[in-house]
């Protein structure tokens, strides 16, 4: 019987506390009789002793393989792990996170498995019980979820699915290197257009931890457009793969990253911050004040987008 290998990639950095949980999730999966496994733990320079935790989670086991390097972040982390894999198939698990048992048992259907991308589902969870699912749009259908994809209503972030492994290497299809946020989104829509088949697991196998540092909102220093950056890649890599986006799609994205940075911009309550933020706005996704608040999902956004006005006028007569 041909033996069929998944790679889990999982960039680490300190993250201690959870690591043991995430790996464990892993090495606990049911896995289907002609499957095998590698788990590639990529240590990112690590200021705790996640490194270390590495180590000992690898030692006695054949399937797991550690890399350490400096602190170049997550995009780096996960190019190494991808190159260091050698599976058929490769998924995304961060450090913090974990698989719910039965996520490789999906595989055993062929017509999954003969898919380019299995895509399923995440739910959020906290240290004492499951809190919620991700509940956000799907389909099955593989313009369809890029639609939802370019419009930010899918989920974006790269895990939550298998790739084959050559859909990487064939297509030159890595992180971008100094993108810090729409980095996933990139490599998934990327990896969605080369696909030549595509299909939606209904099921919630990716478990997404929230935990003190990713619920606790801290005011940011600097302006960051960097998802309106990865949106103007998204746009330049349709383009050149002769792949429709709809000028409403675009109007869809650009008013939700615009919303999230005026967002910043008006907690920040620093003239200059919101200047430069008005200006990276522009420079990077000029849309106009109408268009934000039209293809805007909720009123409470709606709202924003007038708050965000109203600053504006304020800050212009200052």
């Amino acid at each position: 019987m041909t033996k069929h290998k998944i790679s889990i990639v999982v960039p680490v950095y300190n993250c201690t506390a959870w690591l043991e949980e995430c790996v464990n999730s892993i090495l606990d999966q049911d896995v289907p009789v002609n499957f095998e496994t590698q788990i590639v733990l990529v240590d990112d320079g690590s200021t705790d002793n996640s490194g270390e935790k590495c180590d000992v989670l690898a030692d006695g086991q054949d399937n797991i393989v550690v890399i350490h390097q400096s602190n170049r972040g997550v995009s780096v982390a996960r190019n190494e792990g991808i190159k260091a894999s050698d599976g058929d198939w490769i998924c995304f698990v961060d450090g913090d996170d974990v698989l719910k048992n039965g996520a490789f048992k999906i595989l055993e259907n062929q017509n999954v498995a003969g898919c380019d991308i299995v895509r399923y589902g995440a739910y959020i969870f906290g240290e004492n019980s499951r809190l919620a699912s991700f509940g956000k749009k799907y389909s099955s259908d593989k313009d369809e979820y890029i639609k939802l994809v370019v419009r930010r209503t899918a989920m974006l972030g790269v895990w939550g699915a298998f790739y084959k492994r050559k859909l990487f290497f064939e297509n030159d299809i890595f992180f971008q290197q100094g993108v810090r946020i729409g980095e996933d989104w990139m490599i998934l829509f990327k990896l969605l257009l080369k696909a030549k088949s595509f299909i939606y697991v209904n099921q919630d196998l990716y478990g997404y931890r929230m935990n003190d540092c990713s619920v606790t909102r801290k005011l940011v220093s600097t302006v960051r457009p960097d998802a309106l950056i990865a949106l103007n890649y998204i746009l330049d890599f349709a383009k050149a793969n002769n792949y429709p986006v709809t000028k409403r799609d675009i109007a869809i994205a650009r008013s939700d990253i615009r919303r999230n940075m005026m967002k910043e911009a008006i907690l920040n309550r620093n003239k200059a911050f919101f200047k430069e933020t008005d200006e990276a706005i522009g420079t990077y996704a000029p849309q106009s004040f109408w268009k934000d608040v039209l293809y805007s999902r909720k009123i409470k956004h709606k709202i924003g987008f007038i708050i965000y006005w109203l600053f504006f006028l304020w800050y212009k007569m200052k």
